[in-house]
């Protein structure tokens, strides 16, 4: 679905495509439950349906969509 959306995200007036995949992937770029935090222990990212986000996963998502509106809108984050 992400390659879907990317293509189609041109398409669309002020549409932005910010990928996330990356952040929830284990090193190899493969799906993982489990990511390190900052001090490198792993903690639950997805609950158990495999596709929605547990607290920590949450904000690995909200961390780089705020980056990324910050560049898109030139804005500079405190």
């Amino acid at each position: 679905l992400n390659t879907i959306y990317e293509k189609e995200v041109p398409n669309h007036k002020n549409a932005y495509f910010i990928p996330i995949w990356d952040l929830l992937t284990n090193k190899e770029g493969n799906y993982t439950d489990y990511l390190p935090d900052e001090k490198g222990r792993l903690r639950l990212a997805r609950t158990s349906d495999g596709i929605h986000l547990q607290y920590f996963g949450g904000r690995l998502v909200v961390k780089r969509v705020v980056e990324e509106m910050g560049k898109i809108m030139k804005l500079e984050l405190k």
